[in-house]
């Protein structure tokens, strides 16, 4: 069983309102938003990872122009990119380990990143209610949104802002909504998704979800200074 050390708040780092308390979820350490983005983390990180892999060729090193006059033709590796892939498959081998180890499981027989990921899954409960709940957490979204920076620029989704999806308890997510819009030769489909819920449209659903999404932006707006004004 995990050191179960659950409190009443959730301990990991929040990127709205990072001094607002959020109940954690019964008998664990993170917050149902926080718990839904670790889900959500190691459901992306496998595409991630392959993305990240895929921009790793290059001519010169990434972000850089030639050199005017000179024969240099720079590294053969974005370093960036190869660091990156590294980090990821090692951290999710350690929390593997760590899980397997701790719960007397045998390690998982896929050492890659997806098989990682798809060991880990099951496991989101028992990582939450850990005394390391949080810094699993933290890991895989700074994992996250490095990938997101490593990615060509061309491929790189658009991040649109922060969710205003609500969890049963109330609470509004604290995930970032993406948009990823693809040419007519990307096979993968066009979408828009946040980072910390199970929110995904399609084309089809964007004109609507963004009437919904201006007008609950406003309500949470207006909430903020009222709770301002009152504490003021």
């Amino acid at each position: 069983m995990p050191r179960n050390t659950a409190t009443a708040v959730c301990q990991a780092t929040h990127s709205r309102d990072p001094d607002r308390p959020r109940p954690a979820a019964d008998g664990r350490n993170l917050c149902y938003g926080c718990i839904t983005g670790v889900t959500r983390n190691l459901t992306d990180l496998p595409w991630l990872h392959a993305e990240v892999e895929a921009s790793m060729p290059t001519q010169r090193p990434t972000g850089t122009a030639p050199v005017s006059g000179t024969r240099e033709r720079g590294l053969p590796v974005n370093l960036t990119a190869g660091e990156l892939a590294s980090q990821v498959a090692y951290d999710l081998g350690v929390f593997a380990t760590w899980v397997a180890s701790d719960r007397g499981l045998l390690a998982p027989a896929d050492p890659r990143v997806p098989g990682l990921c798809s060991w880990l899954t099951p496991h989101v409960d028992w990582l939450a209610a850990s005394e390391y709940a949080a810094e699993v957490r933290d890991v895989l979204t700074e994992l996250v949104g490095r990938a997101y920076r490593v990615i060509d620029p061309g491929r790189r989704p658009v991040e649109l802002g922060l969710c205003v999806e609500q969890f049963t308890d109330g609470q509004v997510c604290e995930g970032r909504l993406w948009a990823a819009v693809r040419d007519m030769d990307d096979p993968r489909p066009s979408r828009i998704w946040c980072s910390g819920c199970d929110l995904v449209l399609t084309p089809e659903q964007w004109f609507r979800f963004g009437k919904k999404y201006q007008q609950r932006a406003a309500e949470i707006a207006r909430d903020q200074q009222k709770c301002e004004r009152i504490a003021s």
